[in-house]
């Protein structure tokens, strides 16, 4: 049941933070749980997205001078990787902070 309402939290959360895009990251994160990768999948998860975000603002364009209220609508692909890549480090987070709370109450 804990499971059930951390993950409607989690996915809640992200709508919250990314819109209904964020919801559908959201819920994919979520849904890769039931596989139970451990927390280092989700930390190499979010650092590549973060580096494969940088590559296609590169390859997208580079905005001359300074990047205006625009810039995520026409990155649209980077916008998405760093949303991905948020939600990656925010279960990673997660994940560990569960570990530490188990590996510490008495009994």
């Amino acid at each position: 049941m804990k499971r059930i309402v951390g993950g409607a939290a989690f996915v809640i959360l992200a709508w919250f933070f990314g819109g209904v895009v964020g919801a559908i990251i959201g819920l994919a994160v979520v849904v890769s749980r039931v596989r139970n990768p451990g927390s280092n999948t989700y930390w190499a998860a979010g650092a590549a997205a973060f580096v494969v975000a940088g590559v296609a603002v590169v390859v997208q364009g580079l905005p001359f001078g300074l990047a205006g209220p625009q810039f995520g609508a026409r990155h649209w692909v980077a916008t998405g990787l760093v949303g991905i890549g948020l939600a990656c480090l925010a279960m990673a987070a997660l994940i560990e902070i569960a570990e530490i709370r188990a590996s510490t109450r008495p009994g």
